[in-house]
This record gives C-alpha cells, structure tokens and sequence, in this order.
C-alpha cells in the first residue's frame, strides 16, 4: 500500500520526496466509474431463440467535490453568497505517483 505525503510548493522540478527521482506520473484516484446497461429488441433471425440484446458501457467520470462550508454559507444567505465566493467548486491539489518507489504525494 502507497502512504500518502504532503509536499510543499517549488520553483525545482517535482521529484519524488522519498527517493529524489524525477520518474513521476500524474495520479488519478478521483475518478468515479459509471455502468450503463442498454437492451435492445434481437432482430437478427440468426438467433431466433434470443429475446434480447445487452450492451453494458463503463465510463469514468471525475468525482463532485462540493465545500461544506460554501454550501453552509449559501443557505443562511439565501444563495446570495455563491455570487461572492464564486460557486461551490473546491480547490483540489493534484497528487503525484513516483514510478520508482511508489510513493504517493500531493504538491
């Protein structure tokens, strides 16, 4: 299991805080994965015996991440606070995957 640390902003290049190496990916664990499942009527005569088609998609969507605090605000203003403080939309810090040691870690 990868441990999770927290790396300051810099100027450098990113390395990795563990081992130092510049081997480093974008790491994308706030995903969400969607099924959706189509059935169709069969008109193929091929197979007479089937009733039914099924089509099963998956997709990846990004996760909703909604601050607690901003949505507080807005409903003991009546709405008038999102104007201000510019939605509900969070800043998320991107976390980074080093390829050599495994490590995970935000900057």
């Amino acid at each position: 299991m990868a441990k999770v640390i927290r790396s300051g902003n810099s100027n450098r290049s990113m390395t990795c805080p563990e081992c130092g190496s510049h081997n480093i990916e974008l790491y994308e664990d706030n995903m969400e994965y969607v099924s959706k499942t189509k059935t169709t009527l069969n008109l193929n005569p091929l197979h007479p015996f089937r009733l039914t088609n099924h089509k099963t998609q998956t997709k990846a969507v990004p996760k909703k991440k909604v601050n607690s605090a901003k949505v507080g605000a807005a409903l003991m203003t009546g709405g008038m606070s999102l104007l201000v403080t510019g939605g509900v939309k969070s800043k998320a810090k991107k976390q980074w995957y080093c390829c050599n040691c495994g490590c995970i870690f935000e900057q």
